[in-house]
């Protein structure tokens, strides 16, 4: 489209007409667009240039390719094609230059050298890349791959052949290299009872028995598993916990003293003995020394004249304590008198003893 002024006379164009110069310019700076292309306003006046890098510097200098220019900056300078040093192109030693990219910076990769059939390519232990065959095949010993020396060379190992035991052995092992470990095959005659089977046989022939467990296996409270029967069930045994005083262990146990009536004092300790009620211990049961529970007990003095009446006294046997007490404690007593005298002398009142008394023993301690 190109804008035209027009006359108009009695509203009919009588003639129409241009400024070309303008538009040639406009037709000229739209049209230089593109990679190289670059548009001069002050040459050509008074429409301008379009100039375009269209043929490529051949002469780069020695260690430089030549690339292509990046088109953000060629549209400025018009320069499509550049030279590229090859000097620090690749950081990496092993690599070179394969290609680039379209803004000119190169694209590295692995310098990888030819190798023949059969070889693959690796690095030595001087960082030489060196090709190497991949061939551990023999006829015999067989023998394969396993892995690279220092070098870069193929290290093979040999496989061991088959293993023949011979006579009456058998292969007892297979060992890391491949080979097998050999034993003798020999069995001693027997067997195992019911409820066992047979797990393994020794060195020496001889068959090694076990039981088995039939599952779930479990016994009830205050038991534990005492073996294991011909059919493979658990049998049970109560848990036998046996009493102490001071350290001394008889042959009672925490059940046998449950089951005569009595409880268990000082559980687990040195003086685990049993409490039974009454002045003393079943029969063959020890008395644990004065272990015990006791109660006061009295005893009254007597007299037989009237003038020593009056030194008639109430005695008592406290109980250690107090009344109920549980303790290792003796058992104390106390001892009643019945006066006599001779009212016609002296008026002095004499005594001789007549009774003693104890305190109550309520509870014993037992083992």
């Amino acid at each position: 489209e190109i804008p035209l002024s027009v006359v108009l006379v009695t509203g009919s164009i009588a003639a129409c007409y241009g400024n070309y110069d303008p538009i040639i310019k406009t037709a000229i700076e739209l049209a230089c667009n593109g990679s190289g292309a670059v548009y001069d306003p002050n040459a050509n006046l008074p429409y301008g240039t379009c100039t375009r890098q269209t043929t490529p510097a051949l002469n780069c200098p020695a260690g430089m390719v030549l690339t292509k220019a990046d088109p953000t900056t060629s549209k400025v300078t018009g320069v499509e094609y550049t030279c590229t040093s090859l000097q620090q192109a690749c950081t990496d030693p092993d690599e070179i230059v394969i290609g680039f990219n379209a803004n000119g910076t190169p694209q590295c990769g692995m310098a990888y050298k030819p190798c023949n059939p059969g070889e693959i390519l690796v690095k030595n232990s001087s960082g030489a890349l060196v090709c190497t065959q991949i061939n551990c095949e023999a006829d015999y010993p067989i023998t394969a791959f396993n892995g690279f020396n220092a070098s870069g060379g193929q290290i093979c190992n040999q496989i061991p052949g088959p293993t023949n035991c011979g006579g009456t052995n058998f292969a007892s092992q297979l060992n890391t290299d491949g080979s097998v470990t050999c034993n003798t095959a020999y069995v001693q005659a027997g067997g195992c009872n019911p409820g066992e089977f047979i797990q393994g046989i020794n060195a020496a022939g001889a068959i090694n028995c076990v039981k088995w467990i039939n599952l779930p296996a479990s016994c009830g409270a205050g038991t534990a598993i005492d073996g294991v029967d011909a059919n493979g069930n658990v049998t049970c045994k109560a848990i036998r916990r046996a009493l102490a005083c001071d350290g001394t262990r008889n042959n009672h146990s925490y059940n046998d003293c449950r089951n005569n009536g009595g409880s268990i004092y000082g559980a687990g300790g040195g003086n685990s003995h049993c409490i039974f009620s009454g002045a003393g211990c079943p029969g063959g049961w020890n008395r644990c020394y004065s272990f015990g529970q006791q109660v006061t007990n009295y005893c009254d003095d007597t007299s037989n004249t009237y003038y020593c009446d009056a030194n008639r006294v109430r005695r008592y046997a406290y109980a250690p304590g107090g009344d109920w007490s549980y303790n290792n404690s003796g058992q104390p007593s106390t001892t009643c008198y019945q006066w006599t005298g001779f009212p016609l002398t002296s008026h002095a009142c004499y005594a001789y003893a007549v009774q003693t008394v104890y305190t109550y023993q309520t509870q014993v301690g037992c083992y």
